[in-house]
């Protein structure tokens, strides 16, 4: 019988399906931006806490996922990626949607969801100003393609490469009007 002691290090947990697809969509977001697009990635201050969310005590609580600047324009942006045709109101934090309304408020300062809707391959921009009045005039506890059409939205155009996708982040920057 062997009693010495296993130091063999633990493998870090598999992040769920969901997670990698959600990582791989801000991947492409990432990559499709051009290079006179200033770029900032808020960090996600537990998940590289060892490896695993569960046994945190604290979440990261950023004002969204990620920050562009472009010709004077500061665009504060939170992506999210959902299979199916519909998105729940409870895929976002509170304090995300409190701290983008109070940021949307300065002049120069565009703040809201990018939401890609894989099955349908649909990517669309909804300012923080508008996402809140979705929530608040609606019944549901989500939204779907249809609902969109009783809203104001911005849709971002994309290519499918092989595998992964583009998007035309310089049309959309230069299309997309605060609300």
């Amino acid at each position: 019988m062997n009693n010495i002691p296993d130091f063999t290090i633990e493998k870090e947990p598999k992040k769920s399906k969901s997670q990698a697809v959600g990582k791989q969509f801000e991947k492409d977001f990432k990559s499709s931006i051009p290079d006179n697009v200033f770029y900032y990635r808020f960090k996600d201050g537990t998940a590289s806490w060892g490896g695993s969310q569960d046994n945190t005590r604290f979440q990261s609580k950023n004002i969204c996922d990620e920050m562009l600047y472009h010709k004077g324009t500061l665009y504060l942006l939170e992506l999210k990626t959902v299979k199916g045709k519909s998105f729940s109101f409870n895929n976002v934090r509170d304090n995300q949607i409190k701290e983008l309304e109070k940021a949307a408020t300065h002049y120069g300062i565009i703040a809201g969801f990018i939401i890609n809707f894989r099955d349908i391959e649909k990517t669309v921009f909804i300012d923080v100003k508008e996402f809140i009045d979705m929530m608040n005039r609606s019944s549901k506890k989500s939204f779907n393609q249809d609902d969109l059409k009783f809203h104001k939205y911005t849709e971002i155009s994309s290519k499918k490469l092989k595998v992964h996708y583009r998007y035309d982040i310089e049309k959309f920057l230069c299309n997309v009007i605060p609300f």
